[in-house]
């Protein structure tokens, strides 16, 4: 057995696992701008003084009552809170969520490319291929 075709396939199988794990937490995150998003809207909506449910996390809320500032705060890192409208805040986070599907499409053309590689060296080490694509129909 070709010692070095073998450790390339754990290598492979490795970097897709972890990839695969990659794409999961990205696909969370979008998943979580995409319910902020339409937080956004439906606070957006609000009138003034209206009650609001405010989310603290899962099943967890915060009786409120909207603002005639129409504003929301954000983080912008190391724990500064800026305010923005919620127009603004609505258009940072379709950014975000348009950056996630770029980086999500990249990942999904990685992980297409370990597959087949996968699938190459599984062939090749299980005696189905000779090594030599360019002169071989496998």
């Amino acid at each position: 057995m070709d010692q070095a075709k073998l450790a390339e396939y754990k290598t492979v199988v490795e970097n897709l696992r972890a990839l695969q794990e990659q794409v999961a937490g990205m696909e969370r995150h979008a998943l979580q701008l995409k319910s902020l998003r339409d937080s956004l809207t439906s606070l957006g909506a609000a009138k003034e003084d209206d009650e609001i449910l405010i989310p603290l996390g899962v099943g967890y809320f915060f009786k409120g009552k909207k603002s005639a500032d129409n504003k929301v705060l954000t983080g912008v890192g190391a724990e500064v809170i800026i305010e923005r409208s919620f127009e603004e805040g609505q258009s940072i986070v379709d950014e975000q969520i348009g950056e996630v599907e770029k980086v999500l499409n990249q990942m999904q053309i990685n992980l297409n490319f370990l597959m087949q590689k996968q699938q190459e060296l599984e062939k090749f080490l299980g005696g189905g291929c000779c090594g030599d694509h360019e002169s071989c129909s496998c």
